[in-house]
């Protein structure tokens, strides 16, 4: 995986996507009612990257958050508060750079007080936006942050449990992971965040492909105990969902429980 040498040709191509982009830019939109909270409509996208390559193909990924934020909505660049440098710093550690992505939201405009955006806000954003964005830049991978990004890509919610699963829609593998401010403000996901984006980066080397995912039903103390004493042999990330009471019939209660 490496970054692609640019040629004169490759840099017209770019300037030309840059300015296709640019041109879905609508400062005068009021499709939805974040153009009425907003200072900024409609924040244009940044600067399309120059992509990577890998194993000899030229690929553009891209990474989609939630909305812009204060810092967005007075410097025009995404991702260019605190949440951005934690989305960099990651992306570092897994052995990727910014600069390799196309970046964008899920919505254009910054909701009042940063306010989550309505389902009906993401919905009418991405299919205006997002789906041309989308064609122009016909990614291959793609990184989707909080939930936000389900919600522009999947159309539901449920980021806690997709985190680190992979999902492919119209040609793009999507990958999912917590939104870098959500783990600012809950420091217990830093890890399964930074694991997240070390599948994204496996992903995108092709190293072995997702690791698969292992599915364990816990219902009686024998099995608790030997799944503890499984995860002090070889430590592994885990989810658990933790339930007192099943209709299932295999499950039934366990003594205590609710």
């Amino acid at each position: 995986m490496s970054m692609n040498t640019e040629t004169p040709e490759a840099s017209m191509n770019l300037r030309r996507l840059g300015s296709k982009l640019q041109a879905l830019t609508d400062p005068d939109c009021q499709l939805c009612p974040l153009h009425e909270e907003t200072e900024r409509v409609c924040i244009p996208v940044n600067s399309p990257s120059r992509g990577l390559k890998i194993q000899g193909t030229q690929v553009r990924p891209l990474i989609i958050g939630e909305a812009p934020g204060y810092n967005e909505e007075y410097t025009g660049k995404l991702f260019s508060g605190a949440a951005g440098k934690l989305l960099d710093k990651t992306l570092t550690e897994v052995g990727l750079n910014r600069e390799w992505f196309f970046v964008t939201n899920a919505v254009k405009c910054r909701p009042e007080e940063n306010r989550n955006p309505t389902p009906t806000e993401i919905r009418t954003c991405t299919s205006t936006y997002l789906s041309q964005e989308l064609e122009l830049i016909k990614p291959q991978f793609g990184l989707a942050l909080g939930n936000g990004g389900c919600q522009a890509i999947l159309g539901k919610k449920g980021i806690t449990k997709l985190n680190g699963t992979m999902q492919e829609r119209h040609g793009v593998q999507w990958i999912f992971a917590f939104h870098p401010a959500a783990v600012l403000r809950n420091p217990r996901y830093k890890k399964p965040f930074h694991q997240a984006l070390l599948i994204f980066a496996r992903l995108l080397r092709d190293e072995e492909g997702i690791p698969k995912t292992q599915t364990t039903l816990v219902n009686d103390k024998l099995s608790l105990h030997m799944l503890i004493s499984e995860f002090k042999k070889e430590p592994k990330v885990a989810s658990l969902d933790v339930e007192t009471w099943s209709s299932h019939p295999s499950v039934g209660r366990f003594k205590g429980g609710g």
